[in-house]
This record gives structure tokens, sequence and C-alpha cells, in this order.
């Protein structure tokens, strides 16, 4: 696992992630955390092949809206890997941010 801690409009994230380039079909698992909160967010796993995709919530978020992206970022990283996805968002994060984070998070997987 690798981890960062990135600053966006402000805020300070920590960003984990982890994706196996010798296993194609392991899950790409990617924790992001608004620093200074201490409460788990929206955490999901998502399937699917070509541009069909399931996602199936673990844990409910406090925020639609952070449940939301945490979905979409599962969407783009089980698209762009062909593999699954977990995906665990916490804090919070605007459109923005979310924007800014997400292409740090595909850019570190690849």
């Amino acid at each position: 696992m690798k981890s960062a801690v990135i600053s966006v409009g402000g805020n300070d994230y920590q960003v984990i992630f982890h994706r196996d380039k010798a296993n194609a079909k392991a899950p790409t698992m990617v924790y992001v955390n608004q620093v200074g909160n201490s409460s788990i967010g929206a955490y999901v796993y998502t399937i699917g092949k070509g541009t069909e995709t399931y996602t199936s919530v673990l844990q409910q978020g406090e925020s639609m809206t952070i449940q939301d992206l945490a979905a979409n970022l599962g969407r783009v990283l089980t698209r762009r890997f062909a593999a699954p996805s977990y995906v665990c968002m916490s804090g919070s994060l605007s459109m923005y941010d979310y924007g800014e984070v997400s292409s740090f998070v595909v850019a570190q997987c690849m």
C-alpha cells in the first residue's frame, strides 16, 4: 500500500491506495480521508465488465454526496483497470476537491 497527503482547495486529504500490478484481477483499494476527520464515511465495493458496473454500499456514509463520490470513483477504477475496487471516503469533499483527488488516485494507480 502507498499513502500520500495531498492539499486541494485549502483542505488536506490522506490518500491510501493499493493496486497489485502483477495480478490484474486483484481489487484496487482506495481510502480517502480528510485530515482531522475521525469518523468513517462511505465504503463501497464495485465490480463490472466493460462499461457495466455494479456498486454495493458496504458502509453508508453520513452524507449521500460522499457516498455518491465514492461510488463514482469505484466505477472509474473498475472500468479503468478491469478489476473490482473497494473505495472508502471520509470527511467532506467538494466537487472540485473530488476531481483533483480522483485524478491523483487514478494517476498513482497506473
